[in-house]
């Protein structure tokens, strides 16, 4: 089914510019089915100076992503680091099995890599908030650990989810005794398991409806009031999925023309 949307380019009295969609026509949700309709309002706006009407801002927390599971570090190392679900196993079951860091001698840096739980054990949650609160500060970590509930039915809930072994082992502590690829993978097991036991992150976003005779515009922003688990991790999208878009609105009142 054919469908059209309008973007106007704003700028008010105060900069940056900024960017507003075309939401309704005479208050009905604005459903443009042709391209002969798109142009004519078009036409009927082009110059036409808008009316804020309202603005709206509202607080939101958004919490981590949990721990990995085998099917989520797959995906995950796919995104980011661009490896094959085999490369990725390969390098998880060499971290497993162990590695010569230092004095330490052959040691396993994380859990088994094959699970479907997302469980951390309560021990290691402490260690994880010993972590968080001596490197990031005590604002970053949870009073208690966040645990998470595991979805698929019949999980290995005997198994953690990946994580690793010690969360005292940054990987710039065991970077000298790793290969490239397997500190990429190391780095992104701990960053990820780190952020799932740190304070959510805290956005604002602003909401601005701006109107000229029966068009309605709307405009939003949003921006980060405490960046929380995000100062470590943040999980990847995949092409054509919708982003958290922060963006910028000028400084604006009801009343004001853009």
């Amino acid at each position: 089914e054919e469908y059209w949307s309008i973007t106007a380019a704003l700028a008010g009295a105060n900069p940056p510019p900024f960017e507003a969609k075309l939401h309704s026509v005479n208050s009905r949700e604005a459903e443009i089915p042709s391209a002969q309709e798109a142009e004519r309002i078009v036409a009927a706006v082009q110059g036409k100076d808008f009316i804020v009407q309202s603005i709206e801002r509202k607080e939101k927390r958004r919490n981590p992503a949990a721990p990995f599971i085998t099917s989520r570090l797959q995906q995950e190392a796919a995104r980011k680091l661009r490896f094959t679900p085999k490369r990725t196993m390969t390098l998880a079951q060499q971290l497993y099995e162990g590695m010569e860091i230092g004095k330490e001698g052959p040691v396993g840096l994380i859990t088994y890599m094959r699970t479907d739980s997302t469980a951390i054990a309560g021990i290691a949650m402490g260690e994880a908030r010993e972590v968080i609160t001596a490197r990031y500060g005590t604002e970053y970590a949870m009073p208690k650990g966040r645990v998470y509930k595991t979805k698929s039915k019949g999980a290995q809930e005997a198994h953690e989810s990946i994580r690793p072994t010690s969360f005292a082992r940054h990987p710039d502590v065991v970077a000298g005794g790793l290969k490239a690829d397997e500190l990429r993978l190391y780095h992104l097991i701990w960053q990820r398991a780190v952020a799932s036991q740190m304070a959510p992150k805290a956005l604002e976003t602003t909401t601005v409806d701006l109107i000229d005779g029966p068009y309605e515009l709307r405009a939003s922003a949003t921006k980060t009031l405490f960046d929380g688990f995000a100062r470590v991790y943040t999980e990847g999208r995949d092409d054509g999925e919708e982003d958290e878009s922060e963006g910028r609105l000028p400084a604006m009142a009801e009343g004001d023309r853009a």
